[in-house]
């Protein structure tokens, strides 16, 4: 899951994190792919970037 986690966002250590958060929040025991498809979906909306921009 973290070599996935890492291959999406083309090891971008600040997307790694912010993606590994938002799995996690997501989770309620082992990830799996639906969850880090989920995750990955709020990763890419819009006003997840307007808040890394703060």
């Amino acid at each position: 899951m973290v070599e996935e986690i890492c291959r999406l966002v083309d090891n971008h250590s600040s997307y790694v994190q912010q993606l590994s958060w938002l799995l996690w929040i997501h989770t309620t025991g082992a990830a799996t792919d639906t969850q880090l498809s989920a995750a990955l979906e709020d990763f890419l909306l819009p006003d997840h970037f307007a808040a890394l921009q703060l």
